[in-house]
C-alpha cells in the first residue's frame, strides 16, 4: 500500500508539473542591415542584395534597403562607390571584371544602421584537365535506373588550401532560348556534398591536395541529346566564406521541417553586422 501511495503521489506531481505554464518575454528584435552578394569572374559586374533582418517572432516577406551606401575596393582601391539601383535592395557595379589573387573590400552604411564591412580575395582558376558527358553511362541497382554520366579531370595545387564548387549547366544548340540551364548532378563520393536545390556539388582539397583529381557524377537528365544542346561543366574554386555559406544553406533547409532540429546559423563574414560577401573563380568548360 505504502508504495502505491508513493506511485500515486509521484504521478500527481509529474501531471501538475506538465500543466506548469512558463511565461518568457523575447527580447525586442533590433533590425540589422544584411547585405549578400555572391559573385564570380565570369559576370563582369557585381550584384548586391541588401535587407533588413526579422526577429524569430516576424513573419513574412523581407523587407529590402533602398538607400544604402555601398564602397567595393580592389586591393584598396576604390573600383565601386554608390552603385546603380536596379529595384529595391538590388544594386550593381557595372564593368567590373575581377582579378585573380587581389583583395577585394565591400563596405555598406546607412544611416540607421552600423557600417559593416567583409573582404575576399578571388582564388584563382582551376585548371581543367578535361571533361566528358556520357549518355547513359551510370546505372544505379537501388533506383533501378540509368543516369548520363559526366566526368571531370583536373589538377589540384598541394600549395594552398582550396574549395571548389561544380556544376553541369546545358544550352538549346537551336532556337532562340539562349539560357544555360544547370543540371541535378550527384555522386557516391561521400566527399562531395549537395548544395541547396541540388544547383551542384561542393568539396574541400583536404583528401586530395596535390593530386589529379577525376571526378565522376551522375546526372539526372535523360533527355538530354549531344545533338541538340551544347554541354557545359563549371568548376569553380571558391573562398573559405562561399564554401561555409553554401553548407550552413543546406544545413538550414534540412532543419526546416524537422521540429526537433537544433537551429542552424547561417554563416556571416561582415565585421559588425551580418551578411555574406563571397567570391569564386569559374572555369566554364565545353564538353566536345
Amino acid at each position: 500500500m505504502k508504495n502505491n501511495i508513493i506511485y500515486i503521489i509521484f504521478i500527481s506531481f509529474f501531471m501538475s508539473s506538465c500543466e506548469t505554464i512558463v511565461d518568457f518575454e523575447l527580447e525586442p528584435h533590433e533590425p540589422q542591415m544584411v547585405p549578400q552578394c555572391l559573385s564570380n569572374n565570369l559576370k563582369g559586374h557585381v550584384l548586391i542584395h541588401v535587407a533588413k533582418s526579422k526577429g524569430i517572432q516576424e513573419s513574412g516577406s523581407l523587407d529590402f534597403i533602398h538607400d544604402a551606401n555601398i564602397l567595393l575596393k580592389e586591393n584598396g582601391q576604390i573600383i565601386c562607390e554608390n552603385p546603380s539601383s536596379l529595384d529595391v535592395g538590388n544594386y550593381i557595379c557595372s564593368g567590373i571584371e575581377l582579378v585573380e589573387g587581389a583583395e577585394y573590400e565591400m563596405e555598406v552604411s546607412h544611416p540607421n544602421f552600423n557600417t559593416i564591412k567583409a573582404k575576399q580575395i578571388l582564388p584563382l582558376m582551376p585548371d581543367i584537365e578535361s571533361a566528358t558527358y556520357e549518355k547513359v553511362g551510370a546505372y544505379d541497382p537501388l533506383r533501378d535506373n540509368d543516369y548520363d554520366r559526366m566526368k571531370i579531370v583536373f589538377n589540384e595545387p598541394a600549395v594552398t588550401e582550396d574549395y571548389y564548387l561544380v556544376q553541369g549547366f546545358i544550352k538549346n544548340k537551336t532556337g532562340p532560348d539562349e539560357k544555360a540551364y544547370s543540371l541535378w548532378t550527384w555522386t557516391e563520393n561521400p566527399l562531395l556534398e549537395e548544395t541547396v536545390n541540388s544547383v551542384g556539388l561542393i568539396f574541400t582539397d583536404e583528401a586530395m591536395n596535390g593530386d589529379k583529381v577525376e571526378l565522376d557524377l551522375k546526372v539526372d537528365n535523360t533527355f538530354i541529346e549531344p545533338s541538340e544542346h551544347d554541354i557545359y561543366i563549371k568548376l569553380s574554386r571558391i573562398t573559405r566564406d562561399r564554401f561555409y555559406y553554401m553548407r550552413s544553406m543546406r544545413s538550414y533547409e534540412e532543419s526546416t521541417y524537422v521540429p526537433l532540429a537544433e537551429p542552424v546559423t547561417i554563416h556571416s563574414n561582415f565585421t559588425n553586422g551580418y551578411g555574406i560577401f563571397a567570391l569564386e573563380s569559374a572555369n566554364m568548360y565545353f564538353i566536345q
